[in-house]
């Protein structure tokens, strides 16, 4: 395994840890591999070790080349107590986690043959806010505002090819939520605002841009999803109504919303509880359920291919 940091923002703010696999592993033949790039969540403030490098190491045994994308947040690290001399990024807000996913997936087809990676099997794996950052990229990929502000011309360059989402947020009501009810995100409440949106005051087109189901069109890449019926940070509902948008517009898609499991609960087994209550075999499945997911992508190509 070839392991490297890149950087895609000069003062380090924002970058992607790659794990690419030998061209020749196993099987002496150097051949191409599906890339993941993985999101790990954290409110826009901050990112989930625990949605990070498991994740990645977890798909990289089913033969991806992983990515963990190290997006820009408002924190600078994880914080919990709030005598902590906290640092803040304070450009760190959307849409510029998008615009530098923009900037990845471009890299990683630029460097497609090098790297030994499929260019047409580019897939997104994003967890709570960074499921969002993903779901964005899906809706918004091919938007003229969004590749302007990324310095892209040429949008098949920045196209994902599916996207599994997991218990996404899905709009920006939960910083509405939060920040309404401070004393029970004392720490984070006073910073959601900026660290999402950067101002205290945020217009209302600014909610209804962040809210992705109202922007699903028939262009947005397959999506598997998958929930939680006790998630009470996230919205099953929400994650609901985009799949039926997607079924509205012919969109491949696939979702499991399971009984038990709060919110962030990753990879569901012993590999990232926090506790106990966080294995659950039941809902530990979903890993080789988006596996199957991301592999009919090439079947389906691959008939595609043979029709044409």
């Amino acid at each position: 395994m070839i392991s490297r940091r890149i950087d895609l923002r000069e003062d380090g703010s924002s970058y992607v840890d790659c794990h690419l696999f030998e061209p020749q592993f196993a099987t002496g033949i150097k051949r191409k591999r599906p890339a993941l790039i993985i999101l790990p969540g954290g409110a826009y403030l901050y990112k989930s070790h625990r949605e990070g490098d498991p994740v990645a190491a977890r798909f990289a045994g089913m033969g991806y080349h992983t990515f963990v994308f190290q997006y820009a947040t408002y924190w600078k690290e994880k914080y919990e107590d709030p005598s902590e001399d906290i640092q803040l990024v304070p450009e760190a807000h959307w849409p510029e986690q998008l615009l530098d996913l923009m900037k990845l997936i471009r890299l990683i087809r630029e460097h497609a043959d090098e790297w030994y990676v499929e260019a047409d099997q580019i897939y997104l794996m994003g967890f709570s806010a960074g499921a969002h950052i993903a779901g964005a990229e899906a809706v918004y990929w091919n938007d003229p505002k969004y590749l302007e502000l990324a310095g892209i011309e040429d949008p098949e360059s920045v196209r994902p090819d599916g996207a599994v989402l997991c218990y996404p947020m899905l709009d920006a009501e939960l910083v509405r939520w939060r920040t309404s009810i401070p004393e029970d995100f004392r720490l984070q409440a006073q910073y959601l605002m900026y660290g999402v949106f950067g101002t205290l005051e945020p217009d209302e087109s600014l909610y209804q841009e962040l809210d992705l189901t109202r922007h699903v069109t028939k262009d947005i890449c397959p999506v598997f999803i998958w929930h939680t019926f006790e998630d009470q940070t996230t919205s099953a509902l929400a994650s609901t109504r985009f799949i039926e948008k997607l079924i509205e517009n012919k969109v491949r898609c696939e979702f499991h919303m399971f009984e038990t499991g709060g919110h962030g609960m990753s990879l569901c087994d012993e590999t990232t509880a926090r506790s106990d209550a966080e294995i659950l075999p039941a809902d530990a499945i979903w890993p080789q359920m988006a596996d199957v997911f991301l592999k009919n992508r090439r079947m389906l190509l691959n008939e595609t291919e043979k029709d044409n």
